[in-house]
């Protein structure tokens, strides 16, 4: 039983391992930007995009899907990705405005998300776009610490690659956003068949007299 209890956590421990890398991360990329090489930080990312692939992988897998993981796992998966913007935009590697949408689509993600558990009592399934949308992003991202000065030396590159990345985060934001509607009018003309499918409250056959005033 605790063998199980184990295994079943697993999945936990690759998110909890992966929260405790953020600020890890933010550490050495303060170093490694001061040393003009961010490969460290750069591992350091990979890894943590790694782990999130194969505590996912366990989870659907083998069924070790728990009430921790649904709430760690996304929460070290935004942390993390958060924690890179917010390094590369300090340092300028990408500009504020840049980054606006993919805070966006992650607050998108997780607000729409949450209210469907919270309601719904189900977990939502990434869908390819919005993992095509995580790829880009990885990509950009590695990009930019493995090649210093990335936006400034490789300008052409550069741009393609932000502008491949913001075009996936657009695209996947608005078929979320179309997604999480039609899941609600969905609920809500099943809710509608519902109603009108429950039989109405029966009337008693025999009824109580009503006093005559009169009499």
């Amino acid at each position: 039983m605790k063998k199980e209890q184990f295994l079943r956590n697993i999945p936990n421990m690759l998110s909890i391992i992966r929260l405790l890398m953020v600020p890890g991360f933010i550490l050495l990329f303060i170093d490694g930007y001061h040393k003009e090489n961010l490969i460290i930080p750069l591992v350091f990312f990979v890894v943590a995009g790694v782990t999130d692939v194969i505590d996912g992988y366990l989870a659907r897998r083998n069924g070790w899907v728990t009430r921790l993981g649904k709430i760690i796992d996304p929460v070290a998966d935004k942390s993390m990705q958060f924690a890179v913007l917010i390094c590369l935009a300090a340092v300028d590697f990408l500009t504020w405005w840049m980054i606006l949408p993919f805070f966006i689509k992650e607050l998108a993600t997780i607000i729409g998300g949450a209210i469907i558990i919270r309601n719904r009592k189900f977990v939502t399934i990434s869908k390819v776009y919005g993992k095509a949308a995580v790829v880009m992003f990885y990509v950009m991202c590695g990009l930019n610490m493995l090649i210093f000065n990335f936006r400034w030396n490789y300008p052409v590159f550069y741009w393609i690659a932000f502008g491949l990345t913001v075009g996936l985060a657009v695209l996947a934001i608005s078929l979320y956003a179309r997604d999480y509607a039609r899941f609600l009018k969905k609920e809500k003309e099943d809710q509608g068949q519902t109603e009108e499918a429950a039989p109405a409250p029966e009337q008693s056959e025999t009824e109580e007299p009503v006093p005559d005033d009169k009499g």
